[in-house]
């Protein structure tokens, strides 16, 4: 078992990512947005018993207030090996950030590939608080689709945003391909889900959530077919 200090709150987000080591075991991502370092990488093998992630850690990724409470591992830029893509919180206004592996010692936003942020935001639209990363379009290239559910003009409608291809740099993300919650208080966004290929086009799909509805309270959730967005 894995474990942090004080309110570190570790594994609140646990990516795989694969064997790193190449020894023929998992090895690990484990979010701990509250402590000093927002992700842990955690070689995997340990003998059962209780460990302090920090302590056990082979490589760490740090960015700002709170990252680590949404951790993916992909291969993003398609070399074969692993990367990690995490939601990273500046301000409320929220952020995406992806780091191109391998993971040695310790990383920070500077060793980061790129980041997606929401500049003329003026309320807490929480961007990046959920997001899947995959080739949703099956040009051979990862994708990223991202949740904006929060409040950033007034109307708590969300948004959602379509990365399609590998970026690099900062990316504004009124820049790119979104859609906006249809409903005040909708909160589109709030869930982001890759699907298995539905429709055997050997293409994943993608779920959506939005919370609210005015015919549905309890909320909806979209699933889009490959193609369609």
């Amino acid at each position: 078992m894995y474990e942090g200090e004080g309110v570190d709150f570790v594994g609140y987000a646990v990516a795989d990512l694969g064997d790193v080591g190449g020894d023929g075991i998992s090895d690990l991502a484990i979010g701990a947005p509250w402590g000093d370092d927002g992700i842990l990488v955690v070689d995997g093998g340990s003998a059962p018993g209780r460990y302090l992630a920090e302590d056990v850690a082979s490589a760490t990724v740090t960015g700002s207030y709170q990252m680590g409470r949404r951790v993916q591992a992909v291969d993003y830029d398609g070399d074969g090996a692993p990367d990690l893509i995490a939601q990273d919180r500046p301000t409320d206004t929220g952020g995406v950030v992806a780091w191109l592996g391998p993971f040695v010692g310790s990383m920070d936003l500077t060793d980061a590939t790129a980041s997606w942020e929401w500049t003329s935001a003026s309320g807490s639209p929480a961007l990046g608080s959920q997001f899947a990363a995959a080739d949703f379009d099956g040009n051979g290239e990862t994708d990223l689709i991202v949740g904006a559910p929060g409040n950033y003009d007034g109307d708590d409608s969300g948004a959602v945003f379509f990365q399609w291809g590998v970026a690099s740099g900062v990316v504004d993300v009124e820049s790119l391909p979104y859609v906006t919650g249809a409903f005040d208080g909708a909160s589109l966004g709030i869930a982001v889900a890759e699907l298995p290929d539905w429709n055997g086009d050997g293409i994943p799909e993608v779920a959506i959530e939005a919370g609210y509805e005015p015919d549905s309270p309890d909320g909806h959730i979209y699933g889009f077919f490959s193609g369609s967005y």
